[in-house]
């Protein structure tokens, strides 16, 4: 059975689609619930996130432009899986993501981080930020790329047992309050 419920939410991404989609499909792990909110994009991103859930049996939301928070929210009340992953229109998976995201989910923690690549904006190099191990205090201390969400896995038991939500109307910083709560 499928360990990860991917939420993605879209809105005006239609550059972007094509290569996030085609991380998915390149997966080596390809046992998870897909779930991609279209808040109500006019750029032509429906019609690209429609026929990729049509072609991959992915499922397809659209909702009134809300925000990401509603989107987000949204792709977690539909979501069936042990776990939540996020991942961003305008952003892609290396081929291994999910199929390392499964193999982690043995450990069973509630929230559970993962270091990531960025390429360097202009050219064909990118950065590597590596995570440390261990647990995490909420102090001033804390490393800036612990406040996305789409560099983590969450449980979703978890989150619903505590009813954290993305705020809804909040367009930046929606990612930290949420891992804040």
């Amino acid at each position: 059975m499928a360990k990860i419920s991917l939420i993605l939410p879209v809105y005006n991404k239609a550059p972007f689609l094509k290569r996030c989609f085609d991380s998915l499909v390149a997966q080596t792990e390809q046992d998870f619930q897909c779930i991609v909110v279209d808040d109500g994009s006019t750029d032509g991103s429906a019609k690209i996130c429609q026929d990729y859930c049509k072609r991959y049996g992915w499922e397809y939301y659209r909702i009134k432009h809300s925000g990401v928070s509603e989107a987000r929210n949204l792709g977690i009340s539909k979501a069936k899986n042990k776990y939540l992953a996020f991942l961003d229109a305008d952003d892609s998976f290396v081929p291994e993501a999910i199929d390392v995201m499964t193999r982690i989910t043995r450990h069973e923690f509630n929230v559970y981080q993962f270091g990531q690549k960025r390429w360097k904006f202009g050219s064909n190099t990118y950065v590597t930020d590596s995570i440390t191990k261990g647990f995490y205090e909420l102090t001033g201390n804390m490393p800036r790329r612990w406040a996305m969400v789409w560099n983590k896995i969450y449980k979703r038991s978890f989150i619903k047992t505590h009813n954290i939500k993305f705020i809804k109307g909040m367009q930046f910083g929606e990612d930290e309050m949420f891992n804040v709560r």
